[in-house]
């Protein structure tokens, strides 16, 4: 944080120099910041209330499941699994190919030696999955876990 303080005065005396223009120096101070910063660091002490990085964190109802790779047959694909997988869970599919975010469930799961599982615990791990339903993916596209 000191060195952080340290930056921005530099910064600002540097702006002081050429136009004493405050305007200039929080235009500088944006750019070296690795964040946007509230007024509260220009106007007296921070209050809490003020800071970006104390305001409410946004509560995540997904998680990503795993990539698509490449498609197999109809229903079948293999992918990347970026989570924990379950044929339990609910998924939805996002894709440039899809006109909205389609919700699906898994069938069948075969792990890299082509055995029958039911969950795939771990990340980076290729895997075959097979779905309800065709649906049109192509290489990259997401799917993600519903929570």
């Amino acid at each position: 944080m000191k060195a952080k303080l340290i930056k921005y005065f530099l910064i600002y005396s540097k702006a002081k120099m050429k136009n004493n223009n405050i305007n200039q120096y929080i235009e500088d101070v944006k750019k070296a910041a690795n964040r946007e910063t509230s007024t509260a660091w220009f106007e007296g002490k921070p209050g809490v209330e003020q800071m970006l990085y104390h305001e409410q964190l946004k509560k995540v109802n997904q998680n990503f499941a795993f990539s698509i790779v490449s498609k197999i047959n109809n229903n079948t694909y293999k992918i990347l699994t970026r989570n924990k997988i379950d044929i339990n869970y609910d998924y939805e599919i996002l894709s440039p190919l899809l006109q909205e975010i389609k919700k699906i469930k898994i069938i069948k799961i075969l792990n890299k030696g082509n055995e029958s599982v039911s969950i795939i615990p771990s990340p980076m791990v290729y895997a075959y999955v097979t779905f309800e339903e065709d649906v049109k993916l192509k290489k990259n596209d997401i799917v993600r876990i519903v929570l």
